[in-house]
């Protein structure tokens, strides 16, 4: 039996959102073929803007941290998108 999870979305400058288009990828379980997840499919306009997001958080110092604490971060922002 393969679990099926929620949709998951895109994580763009600081926010959970759909991609512009709102195409999803449907994840398939090798081992049986079944669709056990589908995930927003990311286009040029979404690469554009997570670029851009991921130069802010650079240039306010984003990543400077310790390694621990930025799986922290990550992590909670992990569940936190996958509640919303």
């Amino acid at each position: 039996m393969t679990m099926v999870l929620p949709p998951a979305k895109l994580f763009v400058g600081g926010a959970w959102c759909e991609g512009e288009d709102g195409r999803r990828i449907e994840v398939v379980n090798p081992s049986d073929g079944a669709v056990f997840a589908a995930i927003a499919r990311g286009g040029a306009r979404d690469v554009d803007a997570a670029v851009r997001g991921a130069r802010g958080a650079a240039a306010r110092g984003g990543g400077r941290g310790a390694a621990v604490e930025r799986g922290r971060v990550l992590t909670r922002q992990a569940r936190a998108g996958q509640d919303g």
